[in-house]
C-alpha cells in the first residue's frame, strides 16, 4: 500500500491507496516540523490510523509538507512515521513541490498556496526552478491566513473597524484586546489562532471595508510573491488552499491588477497527488 499526506500548518489529509486501487482518506491535525517533534507525529499517526487497516502493508509514503524544508526538519517527520511505520520508504518533499506538483503535473508554471500561510514557486514541470522567500506569519506570509487574520485584529484593536463589525466580531468569538494579546503573545501556535479570523471574513466578504481589506493582503502577496519571478505575467498561476477558495472573486481580480490570469483554483491537493504519484509509479514498472 501507498501513503500520501499533504500537510499544511493546521491539517493534514492523508489518502491510503490500496493494492487494488481503492483510496481510504482521513485527516489529522497538521504536521509542520517548526511545531511538532518526531514523538507528536508517532502519536498523530497512532491515534488517527483506520483500525481496520494494516499499517505493516504500507510500503511507500509520500509526505508533502509545510516546514519540510532542510534535511533536520525532514528528518523529524520521517522518525516520527518510522515509529509506527516500521519498515517502508519514506519521501518527505515541501508542501509547496506538492502543491506545484499537483497543480501542473509536467507542465510549467507559477503555484501559490493561500491557507493558513502562503508560499509560491516557479516550477518546470519536474523541479522547483526559484520559489518565494519562506519567512513564516511574522516577517512574511502575505494573502494567508494568518495575514489576514493579522489585518482584521489590528482594525479591531486599533479602533478603526466599523462599529458594527467590531460589535459582531466580538460577539462571535468572544474576545477583547487582553484576550487576543494572550493567544498571541503566550499561547502556542498564534498562526493558527490568528488564521481561524478569516471566517468572519468570509461571512461579511460582501462589505466594502472587508473586500478592501482583502484586496489589500492579496496584492500585497502578487507583489511580493509572485512579482519576483522574471516574465511573470508569461506564467499560467493556480492555487491551493481556503483562503484562495473562499475568496476567488476577489483574488481574480487581483490577479487581473496584477497582469495576470487565474485558471484554476483548488482546495485540498491531495487528490490531484495521488494521481500524479500513481501515474509515476505505473511509469516505473
Amino acid at each position: 500500500m501507498i501513503l500520501v499526506v499533504d500537510s499544511g500548518s493546521s491539517k493534514a489529509d492523508w489518502r491510503l491507496i490500496e493494492d487494488d486501487g481503492v483510496v481510504f482518506g482521513f485527516q489529522t491535525i497538521g504536521l509542520s516540523p517548526f511545531f511538532v517533534d518526531a514523538e507528536r507525529v508517532f502519536q498523530t499517526v497512532e491515534s488517527s490510523f483506520p483500525g481496520d487497516k494494516d499499517a505493516a502493508s504500507v510500503d511507500k509514503i509520500y509526505f508533502y509538507g509545510a516546514g519540510c524544508s532542510s534535511d533536520d526538519r525532514k528528518k523529524i517527520i520521517i522518525d516520527g512515521l518510522k515509529m509506527y511505520f516500521k519498515s517502508c520508504t519514506i519521501f518527505v518533499e515541501t508542501d509547496m513541490y506538492g502543491t506545484a506538483k499537483a497543480l501542473f503535473g509536467n507542465d510549467p508554471g507559477i503555484a501559490a498556496i493561500l491557507g493558513t500561510g502562503s508560499n509560491t514557486c516557479l516550477w518546470d514541470g519536474s523541479r522547483i526552478v526559484k520559489g518565494s522567500p519562506s519567512l513564516g506569519y511574522v516577517l512574511g506570509d502575505e494573502g494567508s491566513g494568518a495575514h489576514l487574520g493579522i489585518s482584521l485584529v489590528k482594525l479591531y484593536l486599533n479602533h478603526e473597524l466599523p462599529p458594527n463589525l467590531s460589535k459582531q466580531f466580538e460577539e462571535k468569538y468572544n474576545v477583547n484586546r487582553n484576550v487576543i494579546l494572550d493567544n498571541v503573545y503566550r499561547k502556542p501556535q498564534p498562526n493558527k489562532y490568528l488564521a481561524n479570523f478569516t471566517g468572519f471574513l468570509v461571512e461579511h466578504k460582501s462589505n466594502p471595508f472587508i473586500i478592501f481589506t482583502v484586496t489589500s493582503c492579496f496584492l500585497d502577496f502578487f507583489g511580493k510573491q509572485v512579482k519576483i519571478y522574471p516574465s511573470y505575467a508569461e506564467y499560467k498561476i493556480r492555487f491551493i488552499g481556503s483562503v484562495a477558495y473562499y475568496f476567488s472573486d476577489v483574488l481574480h481580480e487581483c490577479a487581473l491588477a496584477s497582469e495576470m490570469s487565474i485558471d484554476k483554483i483548488v482546495q485540498h491537493p491531495v487528490d490531484d497527488l495521488v494521481k500524479c504519484i500513481l501515474e509515476d509509479e505505473r511509469g516505473t514498472e
